[in-house]
């Protein structure tokens, strides 16, 4: 007759190994989620740059409307408000001669934008959005 082989008792094992992979397991997936919504936001504001340079670089264009096309879109990125949580300039002015090229820059703070308001992640002081176009209108 056959000797049945006993392996040795491994109970417990699962446990601690567990205990140290699923703490990896959840600061990988935290700061993947943490990072991809950063990302999203640079979109964003990137976005409210370039909308805020199109609509400074029409013939015509004035100080409103331009801040107005970068207001537009930070509303949509979730940044609202009478006294906004961003700071937009144009270089140089809005009422430069045609051909001259108009910067628009789009500065949010992190801490207004974090996901999960968890320090475990180095994450950049401010967010900054920059577009660059020509200004437009006869020769």
């Amino acid at each position: 007759m056959q000797k049945l082989i006993r392996r040795p008792a491994r109970r417990g094992l699962a446990v601690i190994e567990a205990a140290i992979f699923f703490p990896l397991l959840f600061l990988l997936l935290f700061g993947m989620i943490e990072y991809g919504w950063a990302f999203l936001k640079f979109q964003c504001i990137t976005n409210a740059a370039r909308e805020g340079a199109r609509a400074a670089a029409l013939q015509g264009a004035t100080d409103a409307s331009w801040q107005a096309a970068v207001a537009s879109v930070m509303t949509g990125c979730g940044k609202s408000g009478t006294t906004p949580p961003f700071t937009r300039t144009l270089s140089p002015a809005v009422s430069s001669a045609p051909g001259t090229q108009l910067t628009c820059t789009v500065v949010v703070n992190y801490t207004d934008i974090n996901l999960l308001n968890v320090s475990l992640f180095p994450n950049p002081p401010t967010l900054t959005g920059k577009a660059t176009l020509v200004k437009e209108g006869p020769l």
